[in-house]
């Protein structure tokens, strides 16, 4: 269960805290999303956020870089310091801005993948921003790029990826095209 939007730091410590307990009682894992990571990476407090998170008792953490910039070497080494305190670790892949996410080829996308599950992450989001249009896998009506799908899914480890969609007929295509077993 992801608390997106950084809710995290505006709810009462005791109720994050009960909420967390209560999903960790049906095996659900809770982590807070990657701007908060981005923020703490921004002003070098890695260390300092991964304390909070477990005062706040979450079990899991999303490394991402959708709004900033983290270079491959501390990008590896928040996800080696997230695996060595216990928290399932989550990356993104991707930009939030649709101009920036196209620098990145198909061929850099399976790169960062490959690289950060060689790292130790646990699962990749290929991203797709809340409008769903013009990121990652997706054109700029919000329709799946067949081409680029097929060569993710074929080149990086199927099971640790999650597809990030936004619409009703992103998920049935997904669904369609890649099987009912896949991360969404």
């Amino acid at each position: 269960a992801k608390y997106g939007w950084g809710t995290s730091m505006l709810v009462d410590e005791d109720i994050i805290k009960d909420k967390n307990e209560l999903y960790h009682s049906y095996d659900i894992k809770t982590y807070p999303g990657g701007t908060l990571f981005e923020l703490a990476n921004r002003e070098d407090k890695i260390d300092e956020y991964f304390q909070q998170l477990d005062k706040l008792g979450f079990n899991a953490v999303e490394i991402s870089d959708g709004s900033t910039v983290i270079d491959a070497d501390r990008r590896a080494d928040a996800i080696s310091k997230a695996k060595e305190v216990g928290l399932y670790t989550l990356t993104e892949v991707g930009k939030k801005n649709p101009q920036k996410d196209k620098e990145y080829s198909e061929d850099m996308r399976i790169e960062l993948i490959n690289t950060d599950i060689q790292n130790g992450a646990d699962m990749v989001i290929v991203e797709g921003r809340e409008s769903g249009k013009n990121i990652g896998i997706y054109d700029g009506s919000g329709n799946i790029k067949a081409d680029t799908l097929t060569k993710l899914y074929e080149n990086t480890p199927r099971e640790k990826i999650m597809w990030e969609k936004k619409k009703k007929n992103q998920q049935v295509e997904l669904i369609l095209t890649l099987g009912n077993d896949i991360n969404l």
